[in-house]
């Protein structure tokens, strides 16, 4: 079984971005929330479905599951009105798509985008008037073009 495979088995997934923890290349969701919406899972856990990594770093854990699958970090605050999302890879079609909508629902996003070292190559966030929720997102989806022209 893939890592994607097991990683849905694992934790499921779901359509609400309140309850996802990752965006898979299809768009769909790893389910982070139990039947109540409540979040119950951290990022870090995501090691349960990755070979020989329990002891490594929170953020080696992460990067590694996004690296391996061109997954994209995603925290949706539940009450905060807030988007976070992060990527290593560019983004696909659907993976766009779940970012628009979920930042539709939200006051204001942030993202990172992270290099192959695990460092910040570029970041931004807004949603303020003078920096509106869409144009964040669209520089999102602009960085991502360029990385895919580079690989």
């Amino acid at each position: 079984m893939d890592l994607i495979e097991k990683s849905k088995k694992y934790f499921g997934t779901t359509t609400l971005p309140e309850c996802g923890g990752f965006i898979l290349p299809s768009g769909e969701m790893l389910n982070f929330c139990d039947d109540q919406f409540n979040k119950i899972f951290d990022h870090s856990e995501i090691s349960a479905v990755l070979a020989g990594t329990s002891d490594s770093p929170y953020f080696n854990r992460v990067r590694q599951f996004e690296n391996e699958t061109g997954s994209v970090r995603l925290f949706k605050s539940q009450y905060r009105d807030s988007l976070y999302f992060e990527f290593v890879k560019p983004l696909t079609f659907s993976q766009r798509e779940v970012l628009r909508d979920a930042a539709d629902l939200s006051a204001t996003v942030t993202f990172d985008v992270i290099g192959s070292d695990g460092k910040i190559l570029e970041s931004d966030s807004g949603g303020a008037r003078d920096k509106p929720v869409r144009d964040v997102v669209r520089r999102a989806f602009e960085i991502s073009r360029r990385l895919n022209a580079k690989s």
